[in-house]
């Protein structure tokens, strides 16, 4: 009996790993996983991505979703070059920190 991980690992945060690990699923099946997967998202980049992913070919509403998801990540990434955070991995920062302390 075959049964269908993908509910699980929605629930579990696993459904990249099970998407990856799909080696017969064919394109239709495919989209709606991703639209799946992008209705139950929280974080603007993962939807966007997910969304693209699902989509067929150009769309205004998912091209929105993909700036808006751009946009949000410069926007981070600034403020962490702002703060002096930007290239080291946070453990590195952290003991620079203590070291300095």
């Amino acid at each position: 009996m075959l049964v269908n991980p993908l509910p699980d690992a929605v629930a579990s945060g696993r459904a990249r790993t099970v998407l990856d690990t799909s080696v017969s699923i064919d394109a239709g099946r495919r989209r709606e996983l991703h639209r799946r997967l992008a209705g139950d998202a929280t974080d603007i980049e993962e939807r966007a991505r997910h969304l693209a992913l699902a989509s067929k070919g150009p769309d205004e509403a998912v091209a929105a979703t993909l700036e808006e998801a751009s946009s949000r990540s410069l926007d981070r990434a600034a403020s962490m070059k702002e703060g002096g955070e930007a290239g080291a991995p946070v453990g590195l920062r952290d003991q620079d920190d203590q070291a300095a302390g």
